[in-house]
């Protein structure tokens, strides 16, 4: 999955990106060493983007970056990792403000400061960097070095959810859904999620199918709902899980089953989905028999009220693996 997400950055020839290839260098030198380091020889990988680099490749300087930062093939040396970075940026490669916006975001090799960060995703973003406009517009949400402004977070999140960012087009969604930075369109969310989806996001997978589950923005089509979930949830998705648990539980779409609904949920709980561990407290102990109903009506009911059937959407999306390249 690293080695796909990173080929989806820098494997586009710096041609395309209107950058110059260092003299006596092309495109297929760089895809040499993009292959190399997919075959696991770092080594080699490591060899081919220090020559480039050195000629002024800023892609391979970016690569060479990484390879330090993450210690591939180098000693791990995170202050290298950032002159390259640096190096890149300063040549206007937006990956390269990027990278650097991550290490200060997490504060490696460097004193963690998530204005400087914030800054930095901004020159990436303004250079229409997927990874630096989703990454700025979640900081505009979460009030992360800069102040709280939604309207700010959706219109970055639109910006990189043009350029197929999926987490973004999800988060996207998530805002029409619930009005955050602009007007609430049911069925804008549902055309977000539905491009996230598209790529086998699997939040968005997930939250596709709860509008289906309850007809927001959609004609509601449980069959539908229950694939997307088992989709999402193939892909470790643990409030998919939990839906999926709610569903078998309750006899939604499906026959009501409590071995499948306590299966789900506690996939969902090993992910510390706190409902889906509320829902295995108060589901009955397949362990203990069930005392049949008594017409008579002389056997107590000692079974306490019913638990509420719990409706969650997801959580706002976690802040993204920003020490890895964009998409």
């Amino acid at each position: 999955m690293l080695f796909r997400r990173l080929q989806g950055i820098l494997r586009v020839g710096v041609v395309a990106a209107g950058l110059a290839l260092p003299i006596g260098a092309d495109a297929s030198d760089l895809q040499s060493g993009i292959d190399a380091y997919g075959r696991g020889d770092y080594a080699a990988a490591r060899d081919i983007f220090d020559r480039l680099a050195a000629a002024g490749d800023t892609r391979s300087q970016v690569w060479l970056g990484f390879l330090h930062e993450k210690g591939h093939g180098v000693r791990q040396d995170l202050a290298e990792a950032k002159r390259l970075y640096r190096q890149a940026a300063d040549a206007g490669n937006a990956e390269g403000y990027a990278f650097l916006g991550n290490l200060y975001y997490y504060g490696r090799g460097v004193a963690p400061d998530k204005a400087e960060a914030a800054r930095l995703y901004r020159q990436a973003a303004e250079r229409g960097h997927a990874e630096g406009q989703y990454s700025l517009g979640l900081l505009y949400e979460r009030g992360e070095g800069v102040p709280v402004d939604l309207g700010q977070a959706a219109h970055w999140y639109r910006q990189a959810a043009d350029l197929g960012h999926a987490t973004a087009q999800d988060s996207l969604g998530w805002s029409y859904q619930n009005g955050f930075g602009l007007p609430r369109d049911l069925s804008q969310a549902v055309a977000w999620y539905r491009r996230a989806a598209d790529q086998a996001h699997p939040n968005g997978m997930n939250n596709l199918g709860y509008m289906y589950r309850y007809g927001w923005g959609v004609q509601p089509d449980l069959a539908l709902a229950l694939a997307l979930f088992h989709k999402a949830a193939g892909a470790g998705n643990e409030f998919a899980m939990f839906n999926l648990g709610q569903m078998h539980e309750s006899g939604e779409g499906v026959p009501r089953d409590l071995a499948a609904a306590r299966q789900w949920y506690e996939q969902a709980a090993a992910k510390n989905h706190a409902l889906a561990k509320e829902r295995l407290a108060a589901l009955p102990d397949p362990d203990v028999p069930v005392i049949p109903e008594d017409p008579s009506g002389t056997i107590s009911d000692s079974g306490g009220d019913e638990a509420e059937d719990a409706v969650v959407l997801d959580d706002l999306p976690d802040l993204p693996d920003l020490d890895l390249p964009a998409e």
